[in-house]
């Protein structure tokens, strides 16, 4: 068995060679069709820890979906995120600690920005309906289980 990661990570070049011109098509047909739903974000965060940043902010709205029984405070909230984010990225392969630390004051800016977007993509796609977050997924072939985001 294999992590979907693992596979995609491994197998591109089974891709690759059955359709070369993938990536070019791809590409060109996004294009056209995109619709920005927003203006692009201007970063405060370095490269190397925008995917730390972008699970807090996921982690933020996945908690504001589905809230906690529990009242804490915004700030003890923001930082339990920040902790889930931590973990789940430290048990990912090729995760290197020392981007992991606290986020500064325009890290949680971009975070909050995020999540903002979040909640306003999936409140208009879901128009009232129920959104499930990180639904289980069951394996098939040599792909394990896994979970997904929204």
């Amino acid at each position: 068995m294999t992590s979907e990661t693992n596979f995609s990570r491994h197998n591109s070049s089974t891709w690759e060679s059955l359709t070369p011109m993938m990536d070019l098509y791809v590409r060109r047909i996004n294009l056209e069709l995109i619709e920005r739903r927003f203006a692009p974000m201007p970063h405060a965060t370095i490269p190397s820890r925008r995917g730390f940043i972008n699970e807090i902010a996921f982690e933020i709205f996945s908690h504001s979906v589905r809230p906690a029984t529990s009242e804490l405070s915004e700030e003890s909230y923001e930082w339990l995120c920040i902790s889930k984010a931590r973990q789940m990225l430290l048990g990912l392969e090729r995760t290197d600690s020392s981007d992991l630390a606290d986020p500064n004051d325009d890290e949680m800016d971009d975070a909050r920005e995020q999540l903002r977007r979040l909640k306003h993509f999936f409140r208009d796609v879901s128009r009232g309906q129920s959104v499930e977050m990180k639904p289980s997924f069951s394996g098939c072939g040599i792909i394990d289980s896994c979970e997904g985001d929204v």
